[in-house]
C-alpha cells in the first residue's frame, strides 16, 4: 500500500528496482549512470543527483533506505590518487546509490 502512495514517478522506479535487486542481500550498490539508464531518465547526471538527494532527505521509500556513496576504492577520501597526484572535483560516474532494506518495525501488541 505504501507503493501507492509514491507521489513521484522515479520513487515508484527506484522503489522497484530496490525490491527487484535487493532480494536478501544487504545492500545494493550501483554507479549513477547505470541507475539513471535503469530509472529511465534522461536528466544530465548532475540533474539526476540532484533529485536522488531530495528523495533521500524525504526518506520515503517503502521497505528500502537509499543513500549515495563515493569512489568505492577509498582514494578520495584521502584527496590523493594511488600514484600520489591530488585529485580534482569528484566526477558524477564515481557516485553509487546504495540501496539496503530497512528492518521491520517493531509493533507493540
Amino acid at each position: 500500500p505504501s507503493y501507492f502512495r509514491l507521489t513521484g514517478g522515479i520513487e515508484r522506479r527506484l522503489y522497484e528496482l530496490a525490491r527487484k535487486h535487493c532480494g536478501r542481500q544487504p545492500e545494493w550498490r550501483v554507479s549513477l549512470p547505470r541507475l539513471a539508464e535503469k530509472v529511465g531518465t534522461t536528466r544530465t547526471l548532475r540533474a539526476f543527483k540532484h533529485e536522488l538527494k531530495a528523495i533521500i532527505e524525504r526518506n520515503t521509500l517503502p521497505d528500502y533506505s537509499l543513500g549515495l556513496a563515493m569512489d568505492p576504492t577509498g582514494e578520495l577520501e584521502r584527496g590523493m590518487r594511488a600514484d600520489g597526484y591530488k585529485l580534482g572535483p569528484m566526477s558524477n560516474d564515481r557516485v553509487l546509490a546504495v540501496f539496503a532494506p530497512r528492518a521491520p518495525a517493531l509493533v507493540d501488541k
